[in-house]
């Protein structure tokens, strides 16, 4: 493993442009302070701790995509070290069918030790209205109906999660909801007026700095994920919609799951909700990014536990509950965020077109003959 960390954890903004020189080591937490400090923005995920290219090589889905679109779309040149040790630049003018697999399937091709990428003027006041609000499981229909409301006329500045965790001590339910609109709170409060209707146990609104928004927004659920103790995994996919009883089910399988495995008590469901317009604006030929129209909800099943002798039994329960999932998921096939994906079809992350993944292979035997880049989702070099 290669610690670009140590050399290359920089961020450099040209203040004429607003483009950023971003080291192959930077988090996604040094790059938010650095842009915020410019008096910028652009999409980034949401967990402080994670690579910025780390997650933008697998497509960079995150709170700005509805204006900014995803990370990948903001990238203007990557500097790419191959495997036979040369440094290539990987621009639209410059190896451009590398430039379009690195964009969805870097990982695949080279270590990544540069970017420039674009960024946004910040929004008036540098914040986001943030609303902290907890249900009782028994509002579980009323929440998702109103989300599914919303998910169809969502607008570009909105987003939320719908979380479902357990209680470290009682293993209680904990169901919980962070809405971000990044705009005026007069604006937010439009939409955040349905959930405050509905009821909730707890609803607390606040402005955070962009560059807060990492640390504070789900009570710090989010960035508690960077803890590194135990033994984490993901399973996912996407979906058009919330089946109520689907998600139920889930809920009742999860609480299950975690008071018969008390050392997954850290364990999350997460029902990621972005807006999907700056996504869906960029055609879908691009980049190798393939689900650009099948992004309404991410889930999130995210197992953390201690007691490895249990992995089986996490994995199997795991895969049973994105199996389900998917069968009310309301695409005609499994679609899943590349950076999430664990054991599903190749084609479920890099597009069930052939020529996608025929495309991709021909990168693969030019640029990593050997495979030695093929540690994770890894594009094979013939067809299997």
């Amino acid at each position: 493993m290669i610690n670009l960390a140590a050399s290359f954890d920089y961020t450099i903004i040209d203040t004429a442009s607003g483009t950023a020189l971003v080291g192959g080591g930077t988090n996604i937490g040094q790059f938010t302070n650095a842009t915020f400090a410019a008096g910028r923005q652009v999409t980034v995920g949401t967990c402080w701790c994670v690579g910025v290219l780390g997650a933008g090589l697998g497509g960079g889905h995150g709170r700005l995509q509805g204006e900014a679109g995803l990370i990948i779309d903001n990238m203007i040149q990557l500097r790419v070290v191959l495997a036979n040790g040369t440094i290539v630049n990987a621009s639209e003018k410059e190896n451009p069918d590398l430039f379009w697999g690195m964009r969805g399937a870097g990982q695949n091709f080279g270590v990544v030790v540069e970017a420039n990428i674009t960024t946004l003027p910040l929004v008036p006041g540098g914040t986001g209205y943030d609303v902290e609000m907890d249900f009782s499981p028994d509002q579980l229909e009323d929440v998702l109906l109103l989300a599914n409301q919303q998910i169809a006329i969502q607008p570009p500045e909105l987003s939320y999660y719908i979380f479902f965790g357990s209680d470290p001590v009682t293993l209680d339910l904990i169901f919980h909801i962070n809405f971000v609109y990044v705009g005026p709170q007069a604006d937010g409060r439009i939409w955040s007026a349905p959930w405050k209707q509905l009821g909730p146990i707890k609803f607390v609104e606040a402005n955070f700095r962009w560059d807060e928004l990492l640390y504070k927004s789900a009570n710090g659920l989010i960035a508690a994920q960077c803890g590194q103790n135990g033994f984490k995994s993901t399973y996912s996919l996407n979906m058009a919609h919330f089946n109520v009883t689907t998600i139920q089910e889930l809920v009742t399988s999860y609480t299950d799951f975690v008071h018969t495995n008390p050392s997954a008590n850290q364990s999350i469901l997460n029902l990621e909700v972005y807006s999907g317009h700056g996504v869906r604006a960029v055609p879908s030929n691009r980049t190798a990014y393939a689900n650009r129209q099948f992004t309404n909800i991410m889930v999130a099943i995210s197992p953390w536990y201690t007691d490895p002798s249990i992995t089986n039994v996490v994995n199997k329960w795991c895969e049973s509950a994105r199996d389900s999932l998917q069968a009310t998921a309301g695409y005609d096939s499994l679609h899943v965020y590349q950076n999430y994906a664990h054991n599903e079809p190749i084609q479920s992350y890099y597009g069930y077109e052939p020529w996608r993944l025929e495309k991709l292979m021909a990168l693969k035997r030019e640029y990593d003959p050997h495979g030695f880049f093929s540690g994770y989702a890894p594009i094979p070099l013939a067809s299997r």
